[in-house]
């Protein structure tokens, strides 16, 4: 007979005093209640530790682990801090500012038979008043193997943390941390999680609120220069993984990569800081030659033509740059 497993949901929490009641009340009204609670205080300086301790003090029911740091660490380190203390079979993430579908954990739960490394649910967009879902655009709900990686890198599933449930000797067993004293690390935590994986279960109805919030993460990176740069210092990180797990002759990964160096690119430039040192840096990074990309068929011919600085001498790109932008 299989027992339902254990899930340790685990809640950074930082300055959310407006919104960590509603987190805490979705995380409550769950219909599977087989669940341990662990919330992290990142050094909050508003008056989220008090409803931290008001919400255990009238739910003594839950079975709850309370951690506070003796410095504001950072998100990262806060998960980190919660992935240490878990007991569950599973992990689950939510960031405080977020909430869940009721019944969140029993479908995602419902898919852990055959144990997957990780079970993905669909999730709600909400900006005002707008309302929107986020369908996961994976043909299989069972992803095996190559194919779990292939499937990330086609962004067949999204990079953010929250709303799966990971297997937590699989994160143990691997060493995959949270690489702290970084923001935006989402995307190089979800590619390890993906080049590691060999088994993930996708569920197709939505179980997770996120809110578009003024004041997030990265609308508080001071520039918009500066943005892109943090996006950068990420691939360079990803890059190194590549290297690291084998994978630069996977031409889904070659096209992942250099769809995130367009997007880099096309940032600096739109806010004018794209200087030919810049270029030459970001253009350095490509793993996989243009030439083999067109032959696995990730980009067109004019994808080619369009890419070509990549693969120029750097007195070259910046000005071939240029003229393509015009063109």
């Amino acid at each position: 007979m299989n027992v339902a497993p254990v899930v340790s949901i685990i809640v950074p929490v930082y300055n959310v005093e407006a919104y960590l009641d509603a987190c805490l009340a979705s995380i409550k009204r769950q219909t599977y209640q087989n669940f341990e609670l662990i919330l992290i205080n990142d050094c909050t300086t508003d008056e989220s530790e008090k409803i931290i301790y008001d919400f255990l003090g009238a739910n003594p029911q839950i079975s709850a682990s309370y951690i506070k740091h003796d410095k504001n660490r950072g998100i990262s380190a806060a998960r980190n801090s919660g992935m240490r203390v878990a007991k569950g079979e599973y992990i689950y993430f939510i960031d405080s500012d977020d909430d869940m579908l009721e019944n969140c954990l029993e479908e995602l739960v419902q898919a852990t038979s055959g144990k997957p490394d990780v079970v993905i649910g669909e999730n709600y967009i909400i900006d005002g008043m707008t309302k929107s879902v986020v369908h996961l655009k994976t043909e299989s709900q069972n992803l095996q193997n190559e194919e779990v990686l292939n499937s990330f890198c086609r962004r067949e599933w999204y990079n953010q943390v929250w709303n799966k449930l990971y297997r937590t000797n699989f994160l143990l067993e691997n060493n995959l941390w949270f690489a702290e004293g970084m923001i935006l690390e989402d995307e190089l935590w979800s590619f390890e999680i993906a080049s590691i994986a060999k088994k993930i279960r996708v569920v197709n109805i939505p179980t997770y609120n996120y809110y578009i919030r003024p004041k997030s993460i990265i609308s508080s990176i001071k520039g918009v220069g500066k943005r892109w740069e943090v996006f950068y210092n990420i691939s360079q990180l990803i890059e190194q993984k590549i290297k690291d797990y084998e994978l630069t002759a996977n031409p889904y990964v070659g096209k992942y990569f250099l769809d995130n160096l367009i997007v880099i690119l096309t940032g600096f430039q739109s806010c004018g800081q794209l200087t030919k040192r810049r270029l030459d840096d970001v253009t350095r990074l490509s793993v996989m030659p243009l030439m083999e990309l067109k032959k696995h068929k990730q980009i067109s011919t004019k994808q080619l033509i369009a890419y070509s600085y990549f693969e120029l001498p750097t007195m070259l790109k910046y000005w071939c740059y240029r003229l393509l932008a015009i063109l």
